[in-house]
């Protein structure tokens, strides 16, 4: 699904990181073309040329074998736009706004479409990643106050005790389910990008490439990143396998613990024979990375 913009609006949507599409749109006498292109086939000049088209292309993802479009996000969605929220038992259609709460929270977690069937299809995803089949899914109308019959006094402030109750528990509810959600997709990421690197830290063909597969890295955790660490460290043993008079300088320098303590070594390096000088600082770069990677990772009250 694309969306039709301006041509000013696609300036704005490229400079904010989008992707925007462009197509001619035809001028009476020339026929328009079947299909949208990106803007590296288009010359530069079609934001200022009449006849032409423009779109934001509509980005996807995947879970549990099932595509559909990206969430939308707060900063894409319009006060009073349609939106559909994905609920665990039904979808709620409803109108976007900034102050409610609950509209809100919906939006900022990921369960927002922008039109019914691809809420259907997240919905259908999330059951497949619990093992259910999904099929039949209600839409509602939701988050609407709806006016109802007048009633006394008193009546009316017990119902509403009784409404505000079970939707504090139904919010619950759907928050732990969602929470439960998201920490899986996390996890199953987390995993598939694991293993990636690990294929790629055993195919690496140079010190250099092995090394780089660390900046993949920089959002783990130490605990994440530690299988990784030690398949570069295996990869950089078969590719550099150390000789005797390098050994020891090499081991002084995988057991440093600071910054300032591995800038010592460097000088040491500098002093070694040149024909082993690239191997060791490859070491020293290595455990330069390792240590800047693990100062990320602690807290500020670890060093009190």
């Amino acid at each position: 699904m694309n969306n039709m913009i301006s041509a000013q609006e696609a300036i704005s949507a490229v400079q904010a990181g989008k992707t925007v599409l462009c197509r001619y749109a035809g001028d009476g006498s020339l026929h328009a073309d079947p299909d949208f292109s990106t803007l590296d086939q288009v010359p530069a000049t079609v934001f200022f040329t009449p006849h032409y088209e423009f779109c934001i292309k509509i980005e996807m993802t995947e879970l549990a074998g099932i595509q559909f479009t990206k969430p939308a996000e707060p900063h894409d969605l319009k006060s009073g736009q349609v939106i559909y929220i994905v609920m665990p038992t039904c979808i709620l259609r409803t109108q976007y706004d900034s102050e409610h709460g609950d509209i809100c929270l919906s939006v900022a977690n990921g369960f927002a479409q922008l039109d019914e069937e691809n809420a259907k299809l997240q919905l259908q995803a999330f059951g497949k990643t619990f093992g259910n089949m999904i099929t039949e899914i209600e839409v509602k109308d939701g988050f609407n106050d709806k006016p109802k019959k007048r009633a006394s006094r008193k009546k009316t402030e017990v119902q509403a005790s009784i409404i505000e109750e079970q939707s504090s528990i139904d919010v619950v509810e759907d928050n732990l389910i969602t929470g439960s959600l998201i920490e899986k997709d996390q996890e199953d990421q987390y995993q598939k990008q694991l293993t990636e690197l690990l294929d790629c830290a055993a195919k690496a063909n140079t010190p250099d490439e092995a090394n780089k597969l660390y900046r993949y890295t920089t959002s783990w955790t130490e605990e994440q990143r530690k299988p990784l660490i030690d398949a570069i460290h295996k990869r950089l043993a078969e590719l550099n396998p150390p000789e005797k008079s390098e050994s020891s300088l090499m081991c002084r320098i995988n057991n440093c613990q600071t910054l300032e303590e591995l800038d010592s070594k460097v000088i040491e390096v500098q002093q070694c024979d040149p024909v082993i000088q690239d191997r060791l600082m490859s070491y020293v770069n290595q455990r330069r990375t390792e240590i800047s990677l693990a100062a990320d990772d602690r807290m500020p009250w670890d060093d009190e």
